[in-house]
């Protein structure tokens, strides 16, 4: 679904298209199960640099809310435990705007 291998038979569709283009659009996000954040970071300053890298973000708040980081958004990544990481992760995995992403 994120593009990164081909199909070895048949096709797959994200959004009506290639995985691909759904993929650079910004309108595909992945969590990882497992992974170290960037230490020296606060969770919110984290997510608000992966918003960043989209053409369409969420508004940060409403990520921290929906992701339930809000309590904890300013502390720094080595000190979340590990279901905060988690949350930290999902937050950035949604930063993109799937509806924001469609053609005009």
């Amino acid at each position: 679904m994120l593009g990164v291998r081909q199909p070895t038979a048949g096709t797959v569709r994200v959004f009506g298209g290639s995985a691909e283009a759904a993929v650079q659009a910004g309108r595909v996000g992945a969590m990882l199960q497992t992974g170290g954040l960037p230490p020296g970071v606060r969770a919110a300053e984290l997510v608000g640099f992966v918003r960043a890298l989209y053409p369409h973000p969420r508004p940060l708040t409403d990520l921290l809310e929906a992701a339930g980081c809000t309590e904890f958004a300013r502390q720094p990544v080595e000190r979340l435990s590990g279901g905060q990481a988690q949350r930290v992760r999902f937050a950035m995995a949604i930063t993109g705007d799937p509806g924001a992403a469609l053609p005009r």
